[in-house]
């Protein structure tokens, strides 16, 4: 009778174990990503107090109505930009932006990349490639950035030019020059791409369910 209630015990506390567990893990996703979400929230509200100081009373009375204003600056800024403002930010860039050495590496850096990630470039970042970085016999996602040996280089072959960004900010990361045999193209867009080095790998394309699919070199990403 012992022996029986002891493994009575044992098998109780195995299943409460697992459900303790299997409840734990299914709740994880859910309230680590509300966690986040709240915390990006504040450090939003945070950065935007110098805003919410200055609107009119009416405004302050909406909940979070700075972050409404917000948004809605946004928008008209995009409206003005497409309709008032598209020439005369260009004339800033090059008169002003591009003299200022630190500024404009930083400025035109980050938005070289933000074009390259859009669907209407589709000149930069044409092609999503594993290259052999930062080591032999490891891998790196890299994207085409030129399909011709550099000339100042002095390179014999057929060398391609490749940008590697950083995880998780892609907005940096190295350019380097690979051996076209070396590199592998990959059947995944640009965005997908991006998806993966931001997320660390832990977010790949549901299509391939974590295998990359190795296509013809000749053939561009979208």
């Amino acid at each position: 009778m012992k022996t029986d209630a002891t493994t009575l015990a044992r098998r109780f506390i195995d299943t409460l174990k697992n459900l303790l567990f299997h409840g734990l893990f299914t709740l994880l996703p859910a309230v680590i990503t509300i966690a986040l979400l709240q915390f990006m929230f504040r450090i939003i509200k945070t950065w935007l107090t110098p805003l919410y100081r200055i609107e009119p009373a009416f405004l302050q009375r909406i909940p979070h109505s700075e972050i409404l204003l917000t948004l809605a600056i946004i928008v008209l800024t995009g409206l003005f930009y497409e309709l008032f403002l598209q020439k005369i930010i260009q004339r800033i860039e090059t008169s002003i932006l591009k003299k200022i050495p630190l500024l404009s590496l930083i400025y035109f850096g980050v938005k070289r990349i933000a074009e390259a990630l859009t669907a209407k470039d589709k000149q930069s970042l044409q092609q999503v490639m594993l290259v052999p970085f930062p080591a032999p016999g490891t891998y790196s996602i890299g994207f085409l950035t030129s399909e011709q040996t550099p000339n100042w280089s002095n390179l014999p072959g057929k060398y391609l030019g490749l940008f590697v960004p950083h995880t998780p900010n892609p907005t940096t990361g190295f350019y380097i020059i690979v051996p076209e045999e070396q590199c592998i193209p990959l059947d995944i867009s640009r965005q997908e791409a991006m998806t993966i080095v931001i997320s660390g790998g832990l977010m790949p394309p549901q299509r391939f369910q974590g295998t990359a699919h190795i296509v013809s070199p000749t053939k561009k990403n979208e």
